[in-house]
């Protein structure tokens, strides 16, 4: 029996695929370092862009969506690992934005959760459109890479 291949990287375009999703994953994977900061509390949660933690879930989600419609691998495999990742990260910033307290923390996250999850579903499953995926999705893109500039507008 042969196993399934998605991509025989024939292509420029597959090889190319493969690098995107590399440097994709890292800078998904980076904030740990932050996160690791505000456990060990050299970083207070205050000082934190927590803007562009919710613009890369806003980000990931919706180029899933568009990945999933157009049944694009390249696409589904980045964000499908960016849109959990980044929900853990703002997941643990709220925990130590709220001083570790669980449940005030939980009055944040559960409606993260939910609100993703279901425009997710809702833009993925019941309206089915690749065009609309796709230039919200561009959108949030912009909003992610101006989402730092938080922190200029707030100092």
């Amino acid at each position: 029996m042969d196993p399934i291949v998605f991509v025989e990287f024939n292509t420029f375009q597959d090889w190319l695929g493969l690098l995107g999703n590399i440097f994709a994953i890292i800078f998904f994977i980076l904030p740990i370092f932050q996160m690791i900061k505000l456990h060990k509390k050299i970083e207070d949660p205050k000082n934190v862009a927590y803007l562009m933690m919710i613009m890369n879930v806003m980000n990931c989600f919706l180029w899933l969506s568009y990945g999933i419609l157009k049944n694009d691998f390249w696409v589904m495999l980045a964000n499908g690992i960016g849109y959990p990742t980044n929900m853990i990260y703002l997941c643990v910033f709220f925990f130590y934005y709220f001083d570790r307290n669980f449940f005030k923390s939980l009055i944040y996250i559960l409606p993260s959760i939910i609100l993703s999850g279901g425009l997710f579903a809702i833009l993925t499953y019941a309206i089915v459109s690749e065009d609309l995926s796709k230039y919200s999705a561009c959108v949030f893109n912009v909003f992610m890479y101006g989402a730092p500039g938080q922190k200029i507008v707030t100092k």
